[in-house]
Parts: C-alpha cells; structure tokens; sequence
C-alpha cells in the first residue's frame, strides 16, 4: 500500500493545527486573556505561549495518534514538534522568571488536560466529561498567572474561580440546548445548578473583596442566560449561541480586567508589603535589641568606671570631714554639720 505525502506549505501547516470547533476558541482563550490583563508579568507571557502551543497542538497530534493512514501526517508530525518546542520553551521561562513556587496550579491544568487529552484519542472529544475536563483545564490557567506574578494563593485561586464560574454552566448550558433542539435526551438540572451555584460562589467571594462586584453581575447574566436558554427555549441557531457567547465572554473579559486590578492587584501588593513589612519589623526588633543590649553594656561599663575613680575620692573627703569633726576632747560629734 502506498502512502502519498502531502507537500508541505506553511499554510497547510496552520490549517491543520486550527480547531474546527468555533466554541473552543472562546473558552481556550478567554481565561488566558484575562489572566494575561489581570496579573500581567514576564512569566505569564510565557505561560500563555505555552497554553497556546497546547491547545493548537491538539488536531496535530490526534492526527499522529490515529491509526488510519492519512498523507498529512508528516506535515503533522512537523507541527506537533514545532508546538512542543515552543510549548517546552513557554513552560520553562514561566518557572524561570515567575515568582517561587508559582507553578503550583499547573498540577491540576495538566490532571484536567490528559483527561481530555485521553477521551479526545479515543474520539470523545464531544462527550460531557471531555468537554468539561477541556474548559476546566483551560479555566484554572489564571491563577497560574496570578501565582506567577507573585499574587497570594487566596488571589490566585479566586481568578481562577471566576473563569470555572463562565466555563463550566456554559458548556452544559450549549451542551442541553443543542440536545433540546434536535430531540435528544436531556437534564437541564446540571446547568442550572452549576449556573446558581457560581452565582452564591461570586457574591462569595465578592463579600470577602477577591472579587470585584461587577463579577456578580456578570455570573447572574450568564444564570440568566442559562435559564433562558434552557426554559423559555428560544429557536436561535447554534452559530447565534456561538456569537452571543463570544460578545460575553469578550465583555466580562474586559470589564473584570479593568475593575480587578482596585481589588486583585491590590490584594498582591498588599500581601507582598505586608510580608515585606513583618520582614523589615523582625529585623527592627532584632536591631533595637541588639542596640539596647549594647548601650546597657556601655552604661554598666561606664557606672563601673566612675565608682572607680569616685570611690577613693569619696574616701578621702570622709577622712577630712571626721577629722574636722573632731571637738576637742578628741571624740567624734554625733552627727555631720549640716544635718542638724
């Protein structure tokens, strides 16, 4: 059997590694850009490099992983190395320039990215465990960002809160919509609860200032949206659902870049002078102590001194002054003048 290759072109190349999926450009991206404009730094540059390098590396490497015989496959392979490459390279500046110890919520993002990884191999890329494995990876990607840039891991963590509140009810949302209107089975107890559920999460997180209020608002529109969709039912077409998404998620992508930096960046700053400033009091403390324990060691030194030189002295104005006592039958008055 023959296998005939495909000639390689750059734009084939790039065709091959772009997902079909319109949906998955959206929850792929959107968490990486909003921890892009929320915690900005070097690291996370080359975190996003990275998380870009994996989510265009997924049709390339099915390709390879597929047991069919397909021309496009050296172009495939020629791809996934090049995605790899500059995925790797992505990874390692993150750790390289990104605060210590801020790789830890790349653990979870990689579990949650090999179980889509595993369902997508063997062609469940659509079935509701990949997808919502898909998202969550994607959606814990912020407080990596925030770990990188130096945030607390109360911070980070709440970053990453808010993406797997946009995420996760609108995968299930789309997911039963789509099941509705072409006559399949459906529970749409799922995505209301996740959806309500994300709305007390916010407020949440809103009350104790992780979070800015406007977050709020936009996790009762997305409930809104949930229950819309899924109980008034309107017939809009799968490419309207796409679009209303896209403006949504472009939107709170926006506007909770602009209004958590009064809160999260503050939170980051305030945690590190914080801890800079419990540093530098230790170090006062430890300063006065040691300048108060030499200044009491001078002051004995000095007290030891002077009785030194004092005391002859005083000796010998006593002798004087109990020679002038004397009276004249030679005994001693009972009392000093000047005491009487």
């Amino acid at each position: 059997m023959t296998l005939t290759v495909e000639k390689f072109s750059w734009r084939g190349a790039v065709q091959l590694t772009l997902p079909k999926e319109h949906g998955s450009w959206s929850l792929a991206l959107e968490p990486v850009a909003f921890g892009l404009l929320v915690a900005p730094s070097a690291a996370g540059a080359a975190l996003a490099l990275a998380a870009g390098s994996g989510f265009f590396l997924r049709r390339p490497l099915k390709l390879l992983l597929s047991r069919k015989s397909d021309p496009r496959q050296p172009l495939a392979a020629m791809g996934m190395a090049i995605l790899l490459l500059t995925g790797l390279v992505g990874l390692l500046l993150a750790v390289r320039f990104g605060a210590p110890g801020g790789w830890w919520p790349l653990l979870p993002v990689a579990l949650t990215g090999a179980v889509f990884a595993w369902c997508d191999n063997r062609n469940e890329a659509r079935e509701g465990t990949a997808e919502i494995a898909g998202v969550v990876s994607f959606s814990l990607l912020p407080a990596a960002f925030g770990a990188l840039a130096g945030w607390s891991m109360t911070a980070s963590v709440a970053l990453a809160a808010i993406m797997l509140v946009r995420s996760v009810p609108t995968v299930l949302t789309v997911r039963t919509s789509i099941r509705i209107r072409k006559g399949r089975p459906y529970a749409i107890a799922p995505a209301l609860l996740t959806a309500g559920a994300g709305v007390f999460l916010v407020a949440w997180l809103a009350a104790l200032r992780l979070a800015p209020w406007m977050a709020l608002g936009f996790a009762l529109i997305l409930a809104a949206r949930t229950a819309w969709l899924l109980l008034w039912r309107p017939r809009l077409t799968a490419r309207t659902v796409g679009i209303i998404e896209a403006v949504l998620g472009m939107l709170l992508v926006l506007a909770l870049a602009a209004t958590w930096r009064s809160v999260g960046v503050n939170d980051a700053v305030l945690t590190t002078r914080n801890n800079l400033g419990v540093a530098m009091g230790c170090q006062a403390v430890a300063n006065g102590h040691a300048v108060t324990s030499g200044v009491i060691s001078r002051l004995k030194t000095t007290r030891r001194e002077i009785t030194s030189v004092l005391k002859p002295a005083v000796a010998s104005s006593q002798s004087s002054l109990v020679s002038a006592w004397v009276v004249d039958e030679g005994v001693i008055s009972a009392e000093p003048p000047g005491c009487l």
